[in-house]
């Protein structure tokens, strides 16, 4: 970004509503990850992929994966790093023996293996589409794979620095790296567009993206706001490393974890303002969903997470 970059820091108000859980998900174990889809919330812990039905409050599905081997011959269950949904299945990315991870497609009760071991892909975070799935790597490696040939498609390196996070918005995907940059790429030929940068120095552990509202949460302790184009809206400091963010759908509010206490701070970005302090959460925050504007699920690294009502 050329010229002059004016950065607005966002001020606490004293009017800033404190809020407690509305529910509480408990999970078999620690939470890595959790994806909403319509009413279901999929949650990857130890060694399974959790289904719960948020309105009945109740646990309605399970898949649970093989053990896998460690160096010395003994079974464990593997870690889930990344689960997605769509029509075409639930989409598991597993940690596998030796170190390696593999992809699974599972529906129906059956399942495919669209990523082996064998292939030695450090495979990070997961997408499915209808007719493709997409990897990020932790060496900055994009790949799409057809679902029907299982082929690669492509296998682009966009990044010497080592990948964070993607969200995708149609046909784009904003990816974030350790550099403190987001590169977004089209999704289609694995072409990057262009760079958003300017505002994180460190390590963008996660991104989200809202309207025309793009989200940064960084290891130097700072959320960035940028428009999509990626000019600077402004920042918001943090007290501690910030693990987590995401936008309410109208992309006008943006929640993320900003102290060691583990509380969920919601600001109001046009106003500038601390609008609400979510206060619950006892280990690190990792995932933070917006289901309606007033209703957020939120997961840290124990095996609980809570659904907050803002209204």
């Amino acid at each position: 970004m050329k010229g002059v970059m004016f950065i607005l820091i966002f001020a606490i108000s004293l009017f800033a509503k404190d809020l407690t859980p509305f529910r509480e998900f408990n999970a078999s174990g620690a939470v890595q990850e959790i994806v909403l889809s319509d009413n279901l919330l999929y949650v990857a812990t130890i060694g399974e992929v959790q289904i719960f039905d948020i309105e009945k409050n109740s646990l309605v599905g399970d898949i649970k994966l093989e053990p896998i081997e460690d160096f010395f011959g003994d079974f464990y269950k593997p870690k889930v790093f990344s689960v997605d949904v769509s029509s075409k299945g639930i989409l598991i990315l597993q940690e596998e023996n030796g170190g390696n991870r593999a992809v699974r497609l599972f529906k129906d009760g059956k399942s495919i293996e669209l990523v082996k071991k064998e292939q030695k892909l450090f495979i990070k975070k997961a997408k499915l589409f209808e007719d493709f799935a997409l990897y990020a790597t932790i060496g900055g490696d994009v790949i799409l794979q057809d679902l029907k040939t299982l082929k690669i498609i492509y296998n682009k390196n966009i990044s010497v620095s080592s990948f964070s996070d993607f969200k995708i918005v149609e046909n784009e995907g904003y990816f974030s790296f350790e550099s403190g940059e987001v590169k977004v790429v089209d999704i289609k030929s694995g072409q990057v567009l262009r760079e958003i940068k300017g505002i994180n120095k460190d390590n963008v552990y996660k991104v989200d993206i809202a309207k025309d509202v793009l989200a940064t949460a960084g290891q130097d302790r700072k959320i960035g706001l940028y428009s999509k184009n990626g000019k600077a809206i402004g920042s918001i400091d943090g007290e501690f490393l910030i693990y987590a963010v995401a936008l309410s759908l109208d992309g006008k509010s943006v929640v993320f974890p900003a102290n060691e206490k583990n509380e969920l701070l919601m600001y109001d970005i046009a106003k500038k303002e601390l609008i609400y302090k979510l206060i619950g959460h006892k280990s690190t925050l990792n995932t933070i969903v917006f289901k309606t504007n007033e209703r957020i699920f939120s997961s840290s690294d124990d095996e609980f997470i809570y659904e907050w009502r803002l209204k």
